[in-house]
């Protein structure tokens, strides 16, 4: 694999411009980013899921066929849902996100009154990662929109931060892959 990435250096780095520009644009149009990934979402899930009746109806003879079509139906409304209405359903994954953060920030302060005469180092970041999840689901659940548009800003930095370690190591490998004479990974000595 590794005689592949020394070869085709340029791959990796093509990888890591089309992040640094996702990166960029996740930072210049938040919410069209946002909109755009529920949309491409959507579509993907609809597909899917008319190809899984389309598996439900091939296999009727099964005992599970039913069970089945009624996955690539959900799937196929769930896509539509998507498609019509990105920018709600996006701010509904938000509101959902916010709960599941909050229930996740109780048991994590409920587990801190479990362990924290057992496990005296790290009580205290128990403690502090269960009011910030409850503070961050409130934040959701409050403003939706402004969560999504955060979500992502830290895809963006994320997009951006794998860009350039892409970048970087294709230099190294593009390096490596045309070493001087005498010189690489794969010589041998005599």
């Amino acid at each position: 694999m590794e005689l592949v990435f020394y070869r085709h250096w340029w791959l990796l780095s093509l990888k890591g411009a089309a992040l640094i520009i996702l990166g960029i644009l996740a930072f210049i149009y938040p919410l069209s980013l946002v909109i755009g990934l529920a949309l491409y979402i959507g579509l993907v899930l609809a597909l899917m899921g008319v190809l899984t009746i389309v598996a439900a109806f091939a296999n009727r003879e099964k005992s599970q066929w039913g069970w089945i079509l009624a996955v690539g139906l959900f799937d196929v409304v769930l896509g539509a849902v998507l498609v019509v209405f990105p920018l709600q359903s996006v701010m509904a994954f938000a509101i959902l996100t916010g709960f599941w953060a909050i229930f996740t920030g109780m048991l994590q302060i409920v587990a801190f009154f479990s362990v924290r005469k057992a496990h005296s180092a790290t009580w205290g970041f128990m403690l502090l990662t269960g009011v910030l999840a409850i503070v961050l689901g409130m934040f959701l659940i409050w403003s939706p929109l402004s969560g999504a548009v955060a979500v992502t800003y830290l895809l963006g930095v994320e997009a951006l931060l794998i860009g350039i370690m892409s970048l970087v190591y294709s230099f190294r490998l593009r390096k490596i892959a045309s070493p001087a004479p005498g010189e690489g990974p794969f010589q041998l000595s005599h």
